[in-house]
C-alpha cells in the first residue's frame, strides 16, 4: 500500500468533503431540534409543561427528523464520492 493511497483515505481527507461537513452540520441541526422540540414550544406557549400532541411540538420535532434524513443523505453521498462510486 503506498503513501499516497493512505494519505487519500485519511481522516481529514474525509472530513473536509464539503458533502460531509454539510452533513454534519445538518445532523447537529436536526438533533438538537428535535431535542429541543418541547422547551421550544413551551417558551412559545409560555406554559411550563407541553401536552404530547400539540401541533407545534409534533412540527418541530418532524422537521427535525427532516433535516436528520437530509444529514444522513449528505452523508452517504460524500462517503459515495469518496470512495469513488460516483
Amino acid at each position: 500500500m503506498s503513501v499516497s493511497l493512505l494519505a487519500e483515505n485519511s481522516l481529514l481527507s474525509f472530513l473536509s468533503n464539503p458533502f460531509i461537513i454539510v452533513a454534519l452540520i445538518l445532523l447537529i441541526i436536526g438533533i438538537s431540534m428535535a431535542l429541543l422540540a418541547s422547551k421550544i414550544t413551551a417558551t412559545v406557549r409560555k406554559t411550563n409543561q407541553v401536552a404530547k400532541n400539540d401541533k407545534l411540538l409534533i412540527i418541530l420535532k418532524t422537521i427535525g427528523a427532516i433535516i436528520i434524513c437530509l444529514g444522513f443523505v449528505f452523508f452517504i453521498i460524500g462517503a459515495a464520492i469518496l470512495c469513488g462510486l460516483f
